[in-house]
């Protein structure tokens, strides 16, 4: 999404699906980070899911513009797809149900299967409550920049 919106400067029109729309957003470095922590502590049948940020695609949109010096750039709206979600959902409630607190990184989604020694190697951990939507956790506009400059998208 970022290159395509940097393309899209160019042309001075950045075309969104919805103005409302959120996005998770996970950087390079905490993808390994999560792959990592999956291989070293999963004991089989869980799955990680990083805590992550996100923000509201029009609020991407504009920090790009804005950090690109282009003038005169517009934000053009075209509406959703259908069956397109307006927020991502990296845990449902359903599965919070089965989900708990790791650390202040990671979540974890323990299989609803009885694996050995599984849930009691996780007893310890706080329950989930409620779903993990993008709706819920979004960066304001500085917040976004930063992380753009900190993944080496912006200097």
């Amino acid at each position: 999404m970022l290159q395509l919106f940097m393309n899209q400067i160019k042309k001075k029109e950045i075309k969104i699906t919805d103005k409302r729309m959120t996005r998770f957003f996970l950087t390079r470095e905490n993808a390994i980070k999560l792959l990592i922590k999956a291989a070293t502590i999963g004991k089989g049948g869980e799955i990680f899911v990083m805590k992550s940020s996100a923000w509201r695609i029009l609020d991407l949109a504009e920090v790009l513009i804005e950090e690109s010096g282009e003038r005169d750039v517009k934000v053009v709206e075209f509406g959703a797809r259908p069956g397109e979600r307006f927020h991502e959902v990296l845990i449902s409630e359903h599965e919070s149900q089965n989900t708990v607190v790791y650390d202040e990184d990671f979540l974890i989604v323990l299989p609803t299967i009885n694996i050995p020694g599984l849930k009691q190697f996780y007893a310890d951990c706080l329950p989930v409550k409620g779903n993990y939507s993008s709706k819920e956790f979004l960066m304001t506009k500085e917040e976004i920049k930063q992380m753009l400059v900190e993944g080496g998208f912006l200097k």
